[in-house]
Order: C-alpha cells, then structure tokens, then sequence
C-alpha cells in the first residue's frame, strides 16, 4: 500500500467537481487559487442515511461537488483528500478506493483529479485550483505505508 500526497500542503479534489464562473477568491493568491469556497457552520462533510456524502458550504461557493466516481460503498463518495492510498503492483498503480489502474501516476492525475485546495490560516475558506491536464502537479515519489499492527486479542 502506498500513500500519494502533495508536498507543498495543497490537498487533492477527486473528480467530479464544477468549478463556476473565474472564481471569486479575494484572498493573496487568487492568481493561483481563483475560486474559493466558504465554510459553514458544522461539519463539512454530511453522510446522508442513503450512503451518499456531500459537503455543506457556507455563504460562498465556487465549487460544487456532482455525482462522480462511485467508490467506497457508495454512488457519490467524499472526494476531498489530504492524501489518497494506492496499490503499486510490478509497476501498475491501482486505486482500491474507486476501483481505478493506471500506469503512470500522470494517468492517475489527469482521470482522477479534478483540481486542489488549500485553507487559510484564521480565514474559513477553501482556496482552489482546477487540474492543470498533462502537467504532473504531483512531484513526490510514492512512499510505503505500514498500517499499526492490530492489538493482540
């Protein structure tokens, strides 16, 4: 098992998102991070009876979450990541989550990920970017992951 993650802090969008609009962020890096998405009140993420997840914004939303890849046991599973595990078997990564294979992790970024965020320290907002296709934004190697041992029984 292996954990993909960004080096500089951004955080991975996993498809499917609408980004609206040129986006409205007013923050120092609105260049880079155009749209923006408030955070509400509660928790971000809300799991409905049904299985579906879907995230609970605030007063501004540039970006909107849509029924994507179904993964995890569900249609429409949470799609915002600080890291994401892969499998990296004789040179193929293979997703578990969604179900995905792809030879390189180029072919990973360009059909599964969607854009990447970041938050502002004391602001509660969202900073995001769509993916920049054919340009592998993800530059850190892959890095083995050992799960904790499970407690004696």
């Amino acid at each position: 098992m292996k954990a993909l993650a960004k080096t500089d802090g951004e955080k991975l969008i996993v498809k499917l998102w609408l980004f609206n609009g040129t986006g409205t962020n007013t923050q120092s890096d609105k260049d880079t991070y155009p749209y923006a998405n408030a955070l509400g009140d509660g928790d971000l993420i809300d799991d409905s009876p049904l299985g579906v997840w879907h995230y609970v914004w605030g007063n501004n939303v540039d970006v909107t979450d849509q029924t994507g890849v179904p993964g995890q046991n569900t249609a429409n599973p949470a799609s915002l990541f600080n890291y994401h595990m892969m499998v990296q078997i004789a040179g193929i990564y293979y997703d578990p989550s969604y179900g995905g294979k792809y030879n390189t992790l180029l072919d990973w970024e360009n059909s599964a990920v969607q854009g990447f965020y970041h938050t502002y320290s004391g602001v509660a907002i969202y900073g995001m970017r769509t993916n920049s296709e054919d340009t592998e934004d993800i530059k850190e190697e892959l890095s083995d992951y050992t799960p904790n041992p499970l407690p004696p029984r």
